[in-house]
């Protein structure tokens, strides 16, 4: 499995400002990964609280798919038809879609970000006018809108070849994004749902992939990936004293361990008055 940057490289604690009411109230040595890559990053501030190699640009597998959402709801409405392609079909991995069935851009999204469905997102990339290519074309737009200067996506599901690639710094603004959205981050944080066909004699079950959800109360939301070239990748929403704060892991031989390991150094080292 490659990985995108050297354990232990760039690795950083960054302190928030006074003026912003954070401390750092028990500062202690940097924790001990599984992962090449990792940030914590508060919503509020808009800044990082802990670093590690989080400026390396890297694949990030399925983590693709927020910006695939994203491009969805700003090409289509959540109502109109989509009609699965056989192409999307065999792209059989999450979604269970069959070709020809239809299904609203909704419950697309859904199976998408729920079950991080492969044939779902190929099937709302093909809806766009102009096909693929034109949907590929949005995603990178917004990514500049976003000002997501180390982005570059070449597909839509987060297959490494092509490989989509980013920083944990650029996620950690598109994250911000997707956080403005509470219906994404309703399904973000699904650990399981029904999705119908339009003519409501089809149900897909769908089941996160992410173990994480329900098991610590702190994370109401979050997305995975997995490639060879991205190793385990994991974006946590945590909800602590009140602030939303994202944890980002990239390159890991164990995302659910070393989430936990950050929620515990971040539980232990900081607090805000």
């Amino acid at each position: 499995m490659a990985h995108a940057g050297e354990y232990g490289a760039n690795r950083s604690v960054l302190k928030p400002e006074r003026t912003q009411a954070n401390a750092i109230s028990n500062a202690g040595s940097a924790p001990k990964l599984h992962s090449s890559i990792a940030l914590i990053y508060d919503q509020q501030t808009q800044r990082p609280l802990y670093t590690k190699n989080s400026d390396t640009q890297t694949p990030i597998a399925s983590i693709t798919k927020l910006m695939t959402a994203l491009t969805a709801l700003d090409l289509f409405e959540l109502n109109e038809i989509v009609e699965v392609s056989t192409q999307a079909a065999q792209e059989n991995n999450g979604g269970g879609l069959f070709p020809h069935e239809q299904l609203t851009v909704r419950d697309l999204l859904i199976g998408l970000l729920v079950s991080s469905a492969n044939d779902a997102a190929y099937a709302l990339a093909e809806h766009a006018a102009g096909g693929t290519d034109t949907f590929m074309v949005r995603m990178n737009q917004l990514a500049r809108e976003l000002q997501l200067n180390q982005t570059l996506y070449q597909n839509p599901t987060g297959y490494d070849d092509p490989p989509n690639v980013t920083t944990a710094r650029d996620l950690a603004v598109l994250s911000l994004q997707v956080l403005e959205d509470p219906q994404l981050v309703e399904w973000l944080g699904l650990q399981q749902a029904v999705v119908y066909n339009t003519a409501g004699n089809i149900r897909h079950f769908l089941f996160t992939t992410n173990e994480l959800l329900g098991k610590n109360p702190l994370i109401i939301a979050g997305k995975t990936g997995t490639t060879d070239l991205a190793g385990e990748v994991l974006i946590s929403v945590v909800k602590y004293q009140g602030r939303l704060i994202l944890i980002i892991v990239i390159g890991s031989t164990d995302r659910y361990a070393d989430t936990q390991i950050l929620l515990n150094w971040l539980q232990y080292n900081l607090a805000w008055q």
